[in-house]
C-alpha cells in the first residue's frame, strides 16, 4: 500500500465521518428557545423575545416595564394569526422567586 492510497483512505474515512455528523446534527430536533432575537425600547418601556415553541408556530414575549407585566403571544403559521397565551404580572413573578430563594436558604443545611 503506498502513501497516495493510505492518503485517500484517510480522506475518505473523515469525509464519512463528517457526513455522518451532519446527518445526525440535522435528524435531531431542537428544543423550544428563544432564537437570541429580542429588542428593547427605553423610550416606550417595552422588550420584546421571539422563540419557537414547535414546528409552524412561534411565540413573542413582550415584557411592558410601566405596567409591569410580561405578554406572550403566540403566531400559528398555518392559520396566520396571532392570540395572547399569557399575562403575567411581574411583580408576581418577582415574588415569587424571592420566595423561593428565601425557602432554598432555609433548607440549606450549615456546614
Amino acid at each position: 500500500m503506498d502513501s497516495k492510497n493510505l492518503t485517500i483512505g484517510v480522506l475518505a474515512t473523515t469525509a464519512t465521518i463528517l457526513f455522518v455528523g451532519l446527518v445526525l446534527l440535522h435528524a435531531i430536533p431542537s428544543p423550544a428557545q428563544a432564537s437570541g432575537m429580542g429588542a428593547c425600547s427605553r423610550d416606550y418601556g417595552l422588550c420584546l423575545s421571539v422563540g419557537r415553541i414547535q414546528q409552524g408556530e412561534q411565540q413573542v414575549f413582550v415584557i411592558d416595564a410601566a405596567g409591569s407585566r410580561m405578554n406572550a403571544y403566540s403566531y400559528d403559521l398555518s392559520r396566520k394569526e396571532i392570540r395572547l397565551d399569557q399575562t403575567i404580572s411581574l411583580e408576581d413573578m418577582r415574588r415569587f422567586v424571592e420566595g423561593d430563594r428565601d425557602r432554598r436558604d432555609r433548607t440549606r443545611k450549615e456546614p
